[in-house]
């Protein structure tokens, strides 16, 4: 497989002004909420956790990562029903860990 170099994104001065007067409006990072946060996750296509009032938005899964995601979906759901031990579900699903932490797995067993 070729390497591709990353893409390049050009914004023109007004769009820089836009995301600087919009970050001014957003929590600083550590002083998110957690209703902050899901209100943002209400919103977005991304990726997003939180942890003690810090959001990550986390990079979208490579053709690689995908295929890994796949065989261990496939592995483990052959497991669980045989078994008739849950449910297996993929992402995107936000799981609440406990106060104050969400995570975006991409997996969940239940």
């Amino acid at each position: 497989m070729a390497a591709y170099p990353a893409p390049r994104f050009i914004i023109s001065d007004e769009q820089a002004a836009f995301a600087r007067q919009l970050a001014e409006l957003l929590p600083a990072q550590g002083e998110w909420s957690e209703a902050e946060y899901l209100w943002l996750t209400n919103r977005t296509n991304r990726l997003v956790e939180f942890s003690a009032g810090y959001v990550d938005i986390l990079p979208m899964p490579t053709p690689g990562h995908q295929r890994i995601v796949a065989f261990v979906y496939g592995v483990m759901l052959a497991f669980i029903t045989s078994r008739s031990l849950g449910t297996l579900l993929f992402a995107p699903l936000r799981v609440y860990l406990q106060p104050g932490k969400w995570r975006e797995p991409d997996l969940v067993f239940y």
